[in-house]
């Protein structure tokens, strides 16, 4: 009987450190996760202020959807070419500067939301006045096959109303 009964105390004792173990390591992978995708929003801002359109795209999986405001919803791929032309013209006329604060990203399984204000300031380089646009967004990612995360889902809108 006192067989047994340690045999379950031993059985017990491994569980629950196990799960702690296993507890501390999804904590632990979660928050390698969110990092990773705070690096997206860095890679981001980036892309648009040396007006990178490859960096820029790059940071969106193939299906990926953008929701800007005032405007039809486009997926990235079927933009990428305009992209690839407007990103370095625009950078040979204006200075921008691009500024991401995410507040919340959640993650479940491979899905992840993440929830925002932006800022982007566009200089002109011919020295006219510089213009100023902040907003907020709601963004879906998805992790890769090759564990990498994606943005799926963009959308975003700003703080200004627009003028007529």
């Amino acid at each position: 009987m006192k067989s047994r009964i340690l045999v379950c105390a031993v059985a017990v004792t491994l569980m629950c450190t196990l799960s702690v173990w296993a507890s501390g390591n999804k904590e632990k992978q979660e928050e390698q996760n969110r990092q990773e995708i705070a690096m997206i929003w860095e890679q981001y801002c980036d892309a648009v202020e040396r007006g990178d359109a490859e960096q820029f795209i790059a940071l969106h999986e193939g299906e990926a959807y953008k929701m800007p405001p005032q405007a039809p919803m486009f997926m990235i791929k079927d933009a990428a070419p305009g992209m690839r032309k407007s990103f370095p013209e625009k950078a040979k006329v204006f200075d921008t500067e691009m500024d991401i604060n995410w507040e919340e990203i959640i993650i479940q399984d491979n899905i992840a939301w993440s929830m925002g204000t932006y800022r982007t300031k566009s200089t002109p380089k011919n020295g006219d006045p510089a213009a100023v646009f902040d907003g907020k967004f709601l963004t879906v990612l998805r992790k890769q096959k090759d564990g990498s995360w994606k943005i799926y889902r963009d959308c975003f809108n700003s703080n200004q109303a627009p003028t007529m």
